[in-house]
């Protein structure tokens, strides 16, 4: 969109240019020392402002506004000396100066513009004396108040214009810089996710380690001392055959609780498809049939819940 609103505008203007460079000719071209006078101050402005466009507008420097004082001047006294069509290139002088210029500068160089422009318009064709006289205000007072207030209109909707244009590349600015910051915080989120899931699968792994480990070796130890006393002692012998399978039973526990904690996607398509997972697991044969009714509200159930409701089934 501001590459098109660009290439419009410069089209405009070349098109302005080329009918003001048209009327200079048609105008002269019975004249041809004048011809050649207007003609070459013309194309030295029209050079002047190529460079400005296309080599000084990025930087903005010192060549910039020399450049722009130069067309200031030498548009004023190619005016001042044709008028017709060429009256439009001062405004186009004005609408660069507000567009492209700021502070003090800016304040300066407009009012030399906008001198100019009155002189040209007002005064160029009468005389000083004729000028201090009362009836010359009085019969060009609304003319004169006309094009100021013209001059005026289109410094305020340049005006305007910057300041739009200004927000939009702001907000355009603002709206990759949050991406950025979005594209930026997944990340980090992503990268906070699977450090959390990692660290905690080894919180689970250390604690499988540590849990199992001791009681298979303590079961060990109970099956070790059974291979001895087994053929001589019953009573101890089925006194660590009841703790052996305390100590299983505790193992397998500690096995569930872990799994359930590693298993991410556990519970979550719904208490009834964890229950027929269950119902699958414990019919041995096709001889036994396992039903079962729940209610629509335990679906409403934490995830913690549902998972101790399982557990639970499990154990009977």
């Amino acid at each position: 969109m501001k590459n098109n609103y660009v290439r419009y505008n410069y089209l405009l203007r070349n098109i302005v240019l080329a009918t003001i460079f048209i009327n200079i000719f048609f105008r002269y071209k019975e004249y041809p020392k004048s011809l050649v006078i207007y003609l070459g101050l013309f194309i030295c402005i029209l050079v002047n402002d190529y460079i400005r466009h296309n080599l000084l507008l990025a930087n903005m420097n010192k060549w910039f506004k020399i450049s722009l004082i130069f067309s200031i001047i030498s548009g004023a006294v190619l005016v001042y000396f044709l008028r017709g069509y060429t009256d439009v290139y001062l405004f186009i002088i004005i609408y660069e100066i507000v567009m492209f210029l700021e502070g003090y500068f800016l304040k300066l160089i407009l009012a030399i513009q906008v001198s100019c422009v009155c002189y040209i318009f007002f005064f160029s064709n009468g005389r000083i004396s004729d000028m201090l006289s009362k009836s010359f205000w009085v019969e060009n007072s609304m003319d004169f108040l006309m094009i100021v207030l013209l001059i005026a209109f289109l410094i305020i909707f340049f005006l305007y214009t910057k300041v739009q244009i200004r927000e939009k590349i702001r907000f355009r600015t603002l709206n990759m810089e949050l991406n950025e910051s979005y594209k930026t915080l997944q990340e980090y989120s992503q990268r906070i996710e699977k450090l959390t899931i990692s660290e905690e699968r080894n919180r689970v792994a250390q604690e499988i380690h540590d849990s199992l480990g001791h009681s298979l070796t303590g079961l060990i130890m109970h099956l070790d001392y059974l291979d001895k006393v087994v053929e001589n002692d019953i009573g101890k012998t089925r006194d660590i055959i009841v703790k052996s399978q305390d100590i299983a039973r505790h193992c397998m526990n500690d096995l569930r609780k872990a799994v359930f904690a590693l298993k991410e996607d556990y519970i979550s398509n719904g208490l009834r498809a964890s229950l027929d997972e269950l119902k699958i697991n414990l019919t041995v044969n096709n001889e036994m049939d396992i039903d079962y009714e729940i209610e629509l509200n335990l679906e409403k159930l934490s995830p913690n819940l549902k998972i101790l409701f399982i557990e639970q089934l499990k154990k009977l």
